[in-house]
Formats: C-alpha cells, sequence, structure tokens
C-alpha cells in the first residue's frame, strides 16, 4: 500500500521543478491538480489498490463537423503505445469532452519524471487542442500533428 504522505510530497517537489508550474492544489484526499501558467491543468489521481497514479488532461469536446476523424485519429493514437510511453485518448461519455490519460507506477518514480511527465502531458494537450479547433481539411488530425503528438510519458 501506499503511502499517502510520499506521494503527496513527491507530488508537491515537481512544482520546484518547472517554471511553468503555476500551482499544485490538492483537490480532494487523492486527487491533485497541476495548472499551469497558461491555465492548463493536468490532473491526478492515486489509485492506490494498483500502487499508480492516473495523469488525465481535458483536451475538450470534439466539434460535431469533425467528430469522426478526430475519434479516429485518437483510436490511430492509442495504438502507438511504445511511442507514447502507454498514453491514450478516450471520451468521458457520449458527446463528452477529449481526454488524455496514463497511468504511472508509483515505485521508483523520482520527481524529476513526474515533472517530465506533466510537462509532456501538457504539451501534447495543447496539439490536441490545435487539432481539434483547426479547419484543415486536406490533411487527418494525425497527418497535422505528425511526430508532435507521439512522446513517452
Amino acid at each position: 500500500m501506499l503511502d499517502r504522505g510520499k506521494v503527496e510530497a513527491l507530488i508537491a517537489e515537481t512544482g520546484g521543478l518547472d517554471p511553468e508550474i503555476a500551482t499544485i492544489v490538492q483537490t480532494d484526499e487523492d486527487a491533485w491538480t497541476v495548472r499551469y501558467e497558461d491555465g492548463l491543468d493536468v490532473e491526478i489521481e492515486l489509485d492506490e489498490a494498483r500502487d499508480q497514479l492516473i495523469i488525465l488532461t481535458v483536451v475538450g469536446t470534439p466539434p460535431a463537423a469533425r467528430r469522426l476523424e478526430l475519434l479516429e485519429a485518437m483510436m490511430a493514437y492509442n495504438m502507438l503505445v511504445k511511442e507514447t510511453g502507454g498514453v491514450r485518448m478516450a471520451l468521458t461519455g457520449s458527446g463528452g469532452e477529449a481526454v488524455q490519460m496514463v497511468e504511472v507506477p508509483f515505485a521508483g518514480l523520482l520527481a524529476k519524471d513526474l515533472a517530465t511527465i506533466f510537462s509532456n502531458m501538457a504539451d501534447k494537450t495543447l496539439t490536441w487542442r490545435t487539432l481539434f479547433v483547426s479547419d484543415t481539411e486536406s490533411t487527418s488530425p494525425a497527418e497535422q500533428a505528425g511526430e508532435a503528438i507521439t512522446f513517452r510519458a
């Protein structure tokens, strides 16, 4: 079982490792939000049963006119397990928001690695948000993003 104090300390330590992090707030007993200077939030939830952190960002709601192609791009992205370090895309429900998420084992996790994961999640969320508002019809969202949407957590 995880020591909640160690989890809290590790998450708090990440704030001093990235100057783009504006604040870290504990939102519930097992949940935190890392807010970046640009207002983007990275949400963290402790999964004690699996000794891991679940890290999530909200991308937004796929626009109706491009919903199918964006959902296809998200599904294709989910196949890139090795390239993304297990980061995947999902919907919060039918017609809901798209989220980016990853599970990270807590054992051996260092603050610098966690800060890198937060930063990568934030960067890729901004890339996905750009794809969601893009009106480019000549290329697919995955082609537009190219290497920009792949990374290791």
